[in-house]
């Protein structure tokens, strides 16, 4: 809103700028084109026209400004007992949906319609997961250069049990240790099956998880 309010007070925008603005929608940009190929074709006259993919351009807005600030260090802070803040990034997520497809914010698609017409699946919450599973992936195969200190259940015991090839999720007192990266990560590798944790690379294993989650 504040870039929009910008571009308006120093009338920087062309009055024929449809879509996004008050009064302004596609679809009166829509009338107004056909209207106006219409009155050329009775005057004789031709009308040439230039089509521009405007939803490319707003996938391309998003994707290289909006997602980056939804996954930096999403990490360290992502779903540590502060449901309502997630809450409101995947609400916003849905916002950005519908003025990409230039739906109206009270339209009848649903806010899952408008993510599947995208390709935005999964949404925030599992992305974050996944971030989290790939990041133990590069640790575990070395791609890390820092010691988080995992410990396998396998260098504990021999038992032949359903954990043994899982990490020791740590002991902790309060839910400040339940919110270390190392807590939340060991915890999404652990309910990962076994055939996605024993793959080698990391572009199988991203693949293998994408179609976990």
């Amino acid at each position: 809103m504040q870039v929009y309010k910008y571009l308006n007070d120093h009338d920087i925008l062309t009055p024929k700028q449809f879509g996004c603005r008050p009064k302004m929608s596609t679809g009166v940009a829509l009338a107004h084109f056909s209207d106006t190929i219409l009155n050329n074709m009775d005057k004789g006259s031709v009308t040439g026209a230039v089509f521009l993919d405007l939803l490319q351009a707003r996938l391309t807005l998003y994707n290289s400004l909006v997602l980056p600030l939804f996954d930096y260090g999403d990490i360290v802070w992502g779903d540590k007992n502060n449901s309502t803040l997630m809450e409101n990034l995947q609400t916003l997520q849905n916002k950005a949906a519908k003025i990409i497809l230039d739906h109206h914010p009270q339209s009848s698609a649903t806010d899952g319609e408008a993510l599947d017409s995208l390709g935005w699946k999964p949404p925030l919450h599992l992305r974050r997961r996944f971030h989290r599973c790939t990041t133990i992936f590069k640790y575990w195969h070395g791609f890390i250069d820092i010691n988080f200190h995992f410990v396998g259940n396998s260098s504990i015991h021999n038992y032949s049990t359903r954990s043994r090839d899982d990490f020791q999720l740590s002991l902790v007192r309060t839910n400040w240790g339940k919110q270390r990266f190392i807590y939340q990560s060991v915890v999404d590798w652990n309910s990962l099956i076994q055939d996605t944790r024993d793959t080698s690379f990391l572009s199988h294993f991203k693949s293998k998880l994408k179609l976990k989650l």
